[in-house]
């Protein structure tokens, strides 16, 4: 009797892990996909990655040495160059009535009046906000340290 409820036990137990550990496999797969994508881009385009950092589905860093920013989402990626940049903001887009985000870009306002983005939450794509701001606002600060160090 004792080991017919120690199985049941451990089939129970197993039951309700496994989904647990199909997560974080899943989870951890998407993450090397990521930082295999990056390295990709970095090699097309001659840059070395300085530090990045991965947030839900997407990854954005920087290169310290061509002063290069890179974001990629899903299977878009953008590259930026922090030289050519005036100045980098945090856009939020927020409904009027209920004050909910529905949008949030990092802009990249370019010397030549072109405006690049890095799309890092849209409600209509994305789960709900969750770190998305403070994670915008760290990187936003980073690229505009780069950018006056690059103008200096």
């Amino acid at each position: 009797m004792d080991t017919r409820s120690t199985v049941i036990g451990l089939v129970i137990a197993l039951i309700c892990f496994a989904p647990f550990v199909i997560f974080s496999i899943i989870k951890r797969r998407n993450k090397k996909a990521l930082i295999k994508n990056l390295n990709t881009i970095a090699t097309k385009h001659n840059f070395q990655v300085g530090s990045f950092e991965i947030f839900n589905d997407s990854i954005i860093g920087i290169d310290n040495n061509l002063e290069f920013a890179f974001f990629i989402k899903g299977e878009t990626h953008t590259v930026v160059d922090l030289k050519n940049t005036n100045h980098c903001y945090l856009n939020l887009n927020k409904d009027r009535t209920e004050k909910v985000v529905l949008n949030a870009d990092i802009v990249f306002h370019q010397f030549s009046n072109k405006k690049i983005t890095f799309n890092i939450f849209d409600d209509e794509v994305d789960p709900p906000l969750n770190g998305e701001i403070p994670f915008s606002e760290k990187w936003v600060n980073t690229f505009n340290q780069k950018i006056k160090l690059a103008a200096a």
